[in-house]
């Protein structure tokens, strides 16, 4: 028998939730799967492609009534929600397994959460990593830390393989390229990546994969650093990649002796590392969240204290001699 699965998000936007949200639909055709958004941040075409998926995005002043009215007129299995603690009264007319998921790893965020969460209104609290879960739990009352399972994001190791697709990227046949992606916020800390790549040879060469960057500021600033430290000519910025793409990328990048490269401060899973390792794609990772629990893949992983920017040099000399 089919199970209908609500999923209840923020953003309709081609970051980290787009990510987990399509590879579990992908993994489990036999079941139907709904997502319902309140931004529109132009994520839909990630979904367009399966067919046991419903998108909903909704205007955000509209959103809670659109949620109350589907739960109440709709049956689920199972409602899982992530960053919308408020909206769990909204859902007191369904029948449904009710479960919060947390995927941050900012624990400023993730007490606000909890100091928003009704705890008898749900049934489960998953983490994607036992770091993540370990976090959320020194966080809960008492009563609450019982319900903490950790449930492992998906990788789409059919699209991340490390057999398929290499793009012809347009690079000088010396060139070492170093991918690293994701917003251009404190979080992600580029500027550590910035600094990296100025310690390096000049044939090491930046594929910067930006997703959901919307401000134009910290292009900005991203790119005064870059100047500031002569890396400006080093660098290769693509925007808006499909998953496809982005595989196809990190086969470029093993292709040519590279490296993928996480200054990160803080991973809940580490998407960006257990992605590019599944494509044959070695990494370079600052010793964050949940990093160190990403198995052995295709990839060798290799991961450096947090700001130690001399040993992330090392370490990618290192990878690339042993490569």
């Amino acid at each position: 028998m089919t199970k209908h699965i609500l999923h209840l998000y923020p953003n309709c936007s081609l970051g980290g939730m787009t990510t987990v949200y399509r590879n579990r639909a992908l993994d489990d055709p036999g079941n139907h799967y709904t997502f319902m958004f309140a931004n529109d941040k132009s994520g839909s075409v990630a979904y367009q492609s399966l067919p046991n998926v419903t998108l909903r995005v909704s205007r955000p002043d509209r959103y809670e009534a659109l949620v109350e009215y589907s739960t109440r007129v709709s049956r689920y299995d199972t409602i899982r929600v992530t960053s919308l603690p408020r909206i769990l009264p909204k859902l007191s007319a369904s029948s449904a397994d009710i479960v919060y998921e947390f995927h941050s790893s900012d624990e400023r965020i993730i007490e606000r959460e909890i100091s928003e969460l009704d705890l008898s209104l749900i049934s489960k609290i998953n983490t994607p990593s036992e770091f993540l879960a370990g976090v959320v739990r020194s966080k809960l009352p008492v009563e609450g830390r019982g319900l903490v399972e950790v449930l492992p994001n998906l990788v789409d190791e059919v699209t991340f393989a490390a057999n398929g697709p290499v793009p012809a990227f347009n690079l000088e046949d010396n060139v070492v390229p170093l991918v690293w992606i994701g917003r251009l916020d404190k979080g992600k800390n580029a500027s550590d990546f910035l600094r990296v790549l100025s310690l390096l040879p000049q044939h090491y060469t930046a594929i910067v994969i930006l997703s959901f960057e919307d401000h134009p500021g910290r292009m900005a600033e991203f790119l005064g650093l870059a100047a500031s430290l002569r890396v400006e000519d080093k660098i290769r910025i693509v925007l808006n990649m499909s998953q496809s793409q982005i595989a196809e990328i990190y086969r470029y990048a093993r292709s040519r002796g590279g490296l993928f490269c996480s200054t990160s401060l803080g991973e809940s899973f580490g998407y960006g590392v257990a992605e590019a390792l599944s494509s044959g794609l070695s990494t370079v990772s600052y010793d964050v969240g949940a990093l160190s629990e990403l198995g052995p893949q295709g990839g060798k992983s290799r991961l450096i204290p947090v700001g130690d920017l001399h040993g992330f040099v090392d370490g990618i000399l290192s990878e690339v001699r042993s490569g």
